[in-house]
């Protein structure tokens, strides 16, 4: 009986302890740029629906100059012939003298600032591609 009870105990162990490690890596986001993975100091995040990246990371991978205005919170990436602007809790991306309205705006974690993927990458013409059963992004340079 006392063998059974170890059995048992260990069992539900297990099962916890898998169930956990499944929840886990369901919300982990990877993100590819020209097949190459990408490492964050701040991990992605799906933030109501929408993939976040921090700043910074995303912006340089492209290849983009950043510029942070830490007065108004402000955020100006540079590449070529584009000027793209964020703002902290501001819905709207400034490319050029265009705008377009975000579903997420850029927001502060962990003292990183976290921007929405896919509009930054199409900001300056990628292609990018999401698959839910992976939680992968591919971005890809046209």
């Amino acid at each position: 009986m006392k063998n059974l009870k170890k059995l048992f105990a260990l069992a539900v162990s297990c099962i916890v302890l898998s169930s956990s490690l499944t929840a886990f890596a369901e919300n982990d986001v990877t993100v590819s740029l020209n097949g190459k993975t990408l490492d964050f100091e701040v991990a992605p995040q799906i933030v109501e629906d929408v993939t976040m990246v921090p700043l910074r990371a995303i912006f340089e991978e492209l290849g983009a100059s950043v510029f942070w205005n830490d007065d108004d919170k402000s955020i100006l990436g540079v590449k070529d012939n584009v000027i793209v602007m964020l703002q902290i809790g501001n819905n709207k991306l400034f490319i050029n003298n265009s705008n377009v309205e975000l579903e997420t705006p850029p927001i502060i974690v962990s003292d990183r600032t976290l921007v929405p993927l896919r509009a930054i990458a199409e900001s300056f013409d990628c292609t990018v591609d999401w698959n839910d059963s992976t939680k992968a992004v591919t971005i890809t340079t046209n």
